[in-house]
């Protein structure tokens, strides 16, 4: 995923950088849902396994509990 630009860690307004859960990715584009999907699934086919992929935009975020990436 990280070879597609898919980020395991992101960056929060307080300029700390966190890591994402297990299975979790973002990535930062102009591109719409679909190239985003596209770039998604070939990232895992090219590892031969399979999963569920869940794509969506987001304008605001918050967490709790996410370690901070040293």
């Amino acid at each position: 995923m990280e070879q597609n630009g898919f980020e395991k860690s992101i960056r929060a307004d307080d300029g700390r950088t966190y890591n994402l859960p297990r299975g979790e990715y973002v990535v930062t584009t102009d591109k719409g849902s679909q190239a985003v999907m596209s770039a998604a699934a070939g990232a895992v086919e090219a590892t031969g396994q399979t999963a569920e992929i869940f794509i969506t935009e987001v304008s605001s975020w918050i967490s709790r509990g996410l370690t901070e990436k040293k």
